[in-house]
């Protein structure tokens, strides 16, 4: 199973906890959690793994734009 970047995923949302909750349809609270524990719970990351595979690209694409 795929894990993912929190670090990337919150420079990608420009450290806005909210717009990720909203992206994910989850609480601001559920996304805090993820950051104090280190990871996003596997069946989370599996139900939106094509969200985060699109948020990651354009992401990637944005920094070699710099």
């Amino acid at each position: 199973m795929k894990t993912i970047d929190l670090q990337k995923l919150l420079n990608t949302f420009n450290g806005n906890k909210s717009s990720i909750a909203k992206t994910f349809g989850v609480t601001r609270q559920a996304v805090n959690y993820w950051y104090q524990v280190g990871y996003m719970p596997k069946l989370r990351v599996y139900e939106t793994q094509d969200i985060i595979a699109d948020i990651l690209k354009k992401a990637e694409v944005n920094e070699n734009e710099d």
